[in-house]
């Protein structure tokens, strides 16, 4: 995974740091955001009781700026969910504040 996969502006990780674990994002050596996984930060478990990890990128205002899926067991995902569908579902919480509550009630629309 490249650091502009969850971030268009970085170009590079820092060192991952931190309680919980996080890591710096950078463009030419400057912060522009984090990256984290969601496992490491809430119990983000399925349907089936099994983790589902997300690395989540978000820059320096709180924004999520994107995510990508890199774990899950899910049953139904493997059988009959396209992978593409998830990935769509998860790119919708880009552009969201992480501490607004005025939307982290609402979900990215299908």
């Amino acid at each position: 995974m490249k650091a502009a996969d969850v971030n268009p502006a970085a170009d590079s990780f820092g060192e991952v740091e931190g309680n919980p674990p996080a890591a710096k994002l950078l463009n030419g050596g400057q912060l522009v955001g984090y990256v984290f996984v969601t496992g490491d930060v809430v119990d983000s478990t399925g349907y089936s009781g099994k983790p589902i990890n997300i690395v989540v990128g978000i820059d320096l205002e709180g924004r999520i700026t994107g995510a990508k899926l890199v774990e899950h067991h899910e049953p139904i995902v493997l059988v009959g969910i396209p992978q593409a569908k998830i990935e769509h579902y998860i790119n919708g919480f880009a552009g969201r504040r992480v501490l607004d509550p005025s939307e982290a009630t609402r979900m990215p629309v299908d």
